[in-house]
């Protein structure tokens, strides 16, 4: 190691590793270096050269220090992992592994011109490296002259600067090979495979003797399949006459493909447009299949195969040309609840990304872009991106300090500043930047850090499930994945055919085939209403409608292949317990509280956008839970000696413990400022407790047998007052007073009562089953009528104000009356084989009526009486959530979970 080094400020020479003045500081240091003392070295810094030499020669020379295969292959494979991907070695520039089948490719003889070699390879498959490689070759071989000339033909100006920065890097500098992008209009090489006189007059008088056609799956409809009715005959010359195509990544739009959903019979299918493989094979034609792979790294390859971004035949005989497994995709949602925001969104996720990786993680800028698909770029750019990343610029500048401004990365849309950039080997000094565009903008480059955003729409009535995966390690049963998040409040996404496109595979495929190294994905979750509103923002309403058009069902070719082990059904959430034997919703959130078998406690948010989570709060003893109007749960935890009431919160904190005694039942009043709990048959007593802190207000001895009481014959009437099922079976109703408890029988009761009690919610009417008559007394009146004869069961009063309407239930049916006028409403036949054993419930607002029994869940409108909906589950209790959606607990003990747009669906 030299004792000194040259400065690059003040042009003379320092001692290595020792003190600089500060006017010789490089750029962004603030601090000097806390350098050893002169004599400390880790390595003797005084190596003779020749010496050293002679050393490596007998290192090199000497077979018996030769390492084995398995060995070197070991060190090779950790290397590469360290080399940001399969491509990219910081030390060595640029790695690349060609694999057998490029390899032999590269090295087959030349062939007749006229009878073209057609090669199909997926994305990463070397199809332009195997190009560059090839035309390096006959550089070195000198075949390449005035009399021999080659022509690389590709599709876009990005493939066109690529190649020759490939071409310059390796030294392959000749007159003798153009470079041409068909596309441009000075090009005289449009539609070149469509003129064969052209090709002739370029073999024959120009001396053309090398072709390479790049991007062939851009070029018009069935221009390679014209080549095979070329005449060779008149023509006899030989050289290479290479077409590459991948159909899978055509920017034709009849060209991109999707994966498709069908409502009506859950089939799942890619659908797309099929080369036309068997034609060429028929005529002869030299076809060759790229299968190696080593731009994609395996973790990629693996979210490429289960994702179904291309046909199953295409990647199940696929290699890959190295170890590198790389890291596993990183999938994220965010919502996106207008056009109007989405900006402010994407400036906060780029921005914050772009500095994690260069700050954080000494990332080259142009080693990383941020991709769209094309549709989507134009949707939420409207093709000019300046002012997102002006933004997203300024950003990042504010994040830097003073002194290190002069280094501070930027976004750029043009390649040849990001992704094709000529890096300087310090990262302080390359002036590279992060890319952001469209995936066809970068088709064909090699990205080590791809994150790519898209649209998509919000259907959380529909899903894929994936039968062929393992059980699922927490709850042992197959797991469903939803296609899209949920949002609250469930949408439902329109379609006239009940066919839609579920994922949009072009873009994806586009993007993840770019990336070397680590692919992200951000998914802007948009409702189908939403989107369409940005119709009426934009001028031109039928582009932006059209490209609306495009994300919702994009175009897609005549062919389908039916993706196996796959259903697209309807919404059924999976809850990861077992045996649940009671649900109850939270009063005002979408929390969903679950009692299950032996008295465990879980409380889910059935908001979440990626999957349903819960928090385990008890985990044994339970034999009860009810939410408080307030929004915290009681859980009652009983053992053989004593009960307690757990108070949680709704995020699952334990905020205190209430002994109290032996208590069977514990339920709240009106609004939650106190708490029942009653106690067993050895000691039966009614305890009231105030919530506010916990004191005990009196209690009552009884003579009934509580716990053998449905939860009914125990009722609030208000804060203040409450009414139970005495021993006679008549009624006693307790108030709370300054000097304690007072009781009072309800008298002259034209019957006895058996099968429960209910007041209605303004405390007006209560209502009393019995097993020959339902009567009902009212608070105004003091008077008792009869509303219904041949025994029937009180179930539920319906929550709207002033209306007093009572569901009551026995035989299968339910009937609705108004028990203010005693007038039968409507007569509800429910459509399962249960009798008695149905539960019914109104939704929060009144309009609806559910019910759950053996066989079926039946919605109806309570205002005519109409059945909305079957919903095909059997049920044993349902209940609805403050947004109206329906929990349904099955007779499986699991919970199923509709939204009212599924209810209405048409």
């Amino acid at each position: 190691m030299p004792q000194s080094e040259a400065c690059g400020v003040c042009n003379q020479t320092h001692k290595t590793f020792r003190p600089k003045p500060v006017s010789c500081w490089p750029n962004g240091m603030k601090e000097a270096p806390q350098y050893e003392q002169d004599g400390f070295h880790l390595f003797q810094e005084t190596c003779q050269q020749i010496a050293f030499k002679t050393f490596l020669t007998q290192m090199i020379s000497d077979d018996s220090k030769a390492m084995d295969s398995k060995t070197w292959m070991t060190i090779l494979s950790a290397h590469t992992r360290l080399a940001t991907g399969a491509l990219f070695n910081q030390m060595g520039k640029i790695f690349v592994l060609l694999g057998l089948d490029q390899q032999n490719l590269r090295e087959s003889p030349e062939h007749p011109l006229m009878k073209p070699k057609i090669v199909k390879g997926i994305a990463g498959s070397g199809k332009t490296i195997t190009i560059a490689a090839k035309l390096e070759d006959l550089y070195n071989e000198g075949k390449i002259s005035a009399d021999s000339k080659a022509l690389y033909i590709c599709n876009s100006s990005v493939m066109e600067l690529q190649m020759k920065q490939i071409l310059r890097q390796s030294n392959v500098i000749s007159d003798f090979i153009e470079i041409e992008n068909a596309n441009s209009i000075q090009s005289g090489f449009k539609d070149l495979m469509d003129n064969e006189d052209k090709v002739r007059r370029l073999i024959q008088e120009q001396h053309y003797r090398y072709f390479f056609i790049d991007e062939g799956e851009d070029c018009p409809e069935n221009q390679i399949l014209r080549t095979l009715d070329w005449n060779s005959t008149e023509c006899t010359e030989q050289g290479f006459f290479w077409i590459f195509f991948d159909e899978y990544q055509s920017r034709q739009p009849t060209k991109q493909h999707c994966i498709e959903g069908d409502r009506m019979n859950g089939s799942v299918q890619w659908v797309g447009e099929l080369f036309p493989i068997e034609e060429i094979q028929e005529a002869g034609q030299q076809l060759v299949s790229l299968k190696t792979l080593f731009r994609t790294t395996g973790e990629n390859m693996k979210y490429l195969k289960a994702q179904h971004l291309i046909p199953e035949q295409e990647t199940h005989d696929t290699a890959l040309a190295h170890g590198v497994q790389g890291q596993k995709v990183k999938e994220s949602v965010v919502r996106v609840d207008s056009i109007i925001g989405v900006h402010d969104i994407l400036v906060g996720q780029i921005c914050d990304e772009a500095l994690a990786f260069n700050k954080v993680r000494n990332v080259h800028p142009g080693h990383v872009a941020i991709l769209f698909p094309d549709d989507d770029f134009k949707i939420l750019f409207a093709n000019s991106p300046k002012t997102v990343i002006d933004k997203i610029n300024k950003k990042i500048i504010d994040s830097y300090d003073k002194a290190k401004k002069d280094i501070t990365p930027s976004f750029t849309t043009e390649v040849e500043k990001s992704v094709l950039f000529d890096h300087e080997d310090d990262l302080k000094q390359c002036r590279c930047s992060f890319f952001l565009g469209n995936v066809s903008n970068v088709k064909g480059m090699t990205i080590p850090i791809v994150h790519f955003m898209q649209i998509v729409l919000q259907d959380d009535t529909f899903k894929i499930i994936n039968t062929v995966n393992p059980p699922c390690s927490v709850c042992k049963k197959y797991c469903s994945t939803q296609i899209n998040g949920r949002p609250e409040g469930s949408r439902k996404r329109s379609s006239d055919t009940d066919i839609l496109c579920i994922n949009r595979t072009w873009p994806q495929y586009l993007a993840l085939s770019r990336c070397s190294s680590e692919f992200l994905i951000t998914n802007l979750e948009f409702n189908e209403k939403s989107l369409k509103r940005l119709v009426q923002l934009g001028q031109e309403r039928t582009k932006v409608s059209k490209l609306i058009s495009n994300v919702m069902a994009p175009s897609t070719g005549d062919s389908s292949i039916q993706i196996q082990k796959q259903v697209y059904k309807a919404t059924v959430e999976c809850f990861l317990v077992e045996d649940i034997s009671y649900i109850s919703w939270h009063p005002s959130q979408n929390l969903l509280a679950t009692l299950s078998e032996p008295g465990y406690v879980q409380i889910w948010d059935v908001s979440r956008e990626e999957s349903k989570e819960a928090i385990l709060l008890e985990q044994g003893n339970v034999s009860r839970l009810v939410w408080s109007p307030t929004g915290v749960l009681a859980t009652l935890v009983k053992t053989t000696t004593q009960s307690a009431v757990h108070i949680w919160s709704s995020n699952g904190e334990l905020e205190t413990v209430v002994n109290v005694g032996n208590a069977v039942g514990v339920k709240f009043s009106r609004t939650g400022v106190n708490l029942l709990a009653w106690s067993d048959e050895k000691n039966n007593s009614i305890c009231v407790w105030k919530t506010a802190d916990w004191t005990c207000l009196g209690s009552i001895a009884i003579v009934v047998r509580l716990e053998r009481m449905d939860r009914k014959h125990l009722v609030w009437r208000n804060d203040c007052m409450f009414s139970y099922r005495n021993s006679n079976r008549g009624i006693t109703t307790v108030s709370l007073t300054p000097a304690g408890l007072t009781e009072e029988v309800l008298g002259n009761m034209p019957g006895t009562v058996y099968a429960g009690i209910e007041w209605d919610s303004e405390g007006d009417y209560l209502a009393c089953g019995s097993y020959d008559y339902c009567y009902v007394w009212s608070a105004h009146s003091n008077t008792w009528q009869t509303l219904a004869t041949d025994h029937y069961y009180p179930a539920m009063w319906s929550p709207a104000p002033a209306t007093h309407i009572l569901a009551i239930v026995f035989g299968g049916h339910i009937e609705l009356y108004n028990a203010g006028t005693a007038q039968l409403l409507h007569t509800l036949r429910h459509t399962g084989s249960g009798s008695d054993d149905v539960c019914v419930t109104f939704s929060p607002d009144g309009r609806l009526i559910a019910s759950a029994g053996k066989g079926a869940v039946n919605v109806w409108r309570v205002d005519n009486g109409d059945m909305v909906r079957d919903l095909g589950v059997d049920g044993k209790m349902v209940c609805w959530g403050h947004n109206r959606e329906v929990a349904i607990l099955l007779e499986s003990a699991k919970v199923q979970m509709f939204s009212e747009e599924q209810i209405f669906a048409d």
